[in-house]
């Protein structure tokens, strides 16, 4: 049973098409509201913000500049998955947090920065698991987490042009059981570090009680869920002004460029469909 979709922006954001080219991006789906200064925005904006897909992302140049939900109620059992663009240039960052009704934590993620960086996945009560991540650059991050005191993520992302993003999945067990959680919080939720010109940029998160949830459709940029010579096009639009609906990043840097056609070119003659 689906938990949520809280999106980070109106109708482009969840893959619309038509809507106005004005539209705002908004957070107010966030029932828990915002901390700091967690700005939703687009990447034609004054101020640019990434994003992996549809129009919007939520950038977070400070440590403590979040959103919260507020939806889950004592969940025994809970699944997550977002994307985070790693934007640091030192120092690590909680990109995301679920807590109980006590305000203790049960899931903390946490990119580190370095060469490469990590991703640390942590419960209450175990030793934490790492996986190696790159700077600047997308992931797509699922968690399935258990009350029992036992976590699963899966990453992927920051994929080689035309090449097949690469898959880790660590499980961190022997944690404290009886937990629950009640509040999910994502963006840089703590931590010290320095941000790049982007800084920590989340999107697309889903979160559920059970099944999973799985990646959205890598360079599907015209949102037709499978890869296709339309998805060239789409790109194409979008550098010369026009945002596209779907995933554009091909080659997920945080930057559509021509780069990302190439990718899709790469994909097509490996007969790569989603990946």
């Amino acid at each position: 049973m689906k938990i949520k979709n809280l999106a980070l922006a109106t109708a482009a954001l969840l893959g619309l098409v038509g809507a106005p080219a004005t539209f705002a991006c908004s957070i107010a789906a966030w029932n828990g509201g915002p901390m700091g200064s967690p700005a939703p925005g687009r990447p034609s904006d004054p101020s640019p913000v990434a994003r992996y897909s549809g129009q919007c992302g939520l950038r977070a140049a400070t440590s403590g500049s979040f959103v919260t939900d507020n939806t889950p109620t004592a969940e025994a059992t809970f699944r997550a998955r977002f994307y985070v663009y790693t934007g640091l240039t030192s120092g690590q960052a909680v990109v995301y947090r679920a807590r109980n009704a006590a305000n203790v934590d049960q899931i903390t993620v946490t990119y580190n920065q370095g060469s490469p960086g990590t991703f640390s996945f942590a419960i209450p009560g175990a030793t934490a698991q790492t996986i190696p991540a790159n700077t600047n650059a997308w992931y797509a991050i699922e968690l399935n987490w258990a009350a029992a005191g036992t976590l699963t993520a899966t990453v992927r992302g920051a994929s080689g042009q035309g090449a097949a993003p690469a898959e880790s999945v660590v499980n961190v067990t022997g944690g404290t059981s009886g937990g629950a959680i009640d509040t999910a919080q994502l963006g840089w939720v703590a931590g010290t570090g320095v941000a790049s010109a982007r800084g920590i940029v989340a999107d697309a998160y889903e979160s559920r009680r059970s099944t999973a949830i799985g990646r959205l459709c890598r360079a599907d940029a015209n949102g037709s869920n499978s890869v296709t010579a339309g998805d060239r096009t789409a790109i194409t639009l979008e550098l010369g002004g026009t945002l596209a609906a779907g995933q554009p990043d091909c080659n997920e840097d945080g930057n559509v460029s021509a780069g990302d056609r190439t990718c899709v070119t790469n994909l097509l003659a490996a007969g790569a469909t989603c990946n």
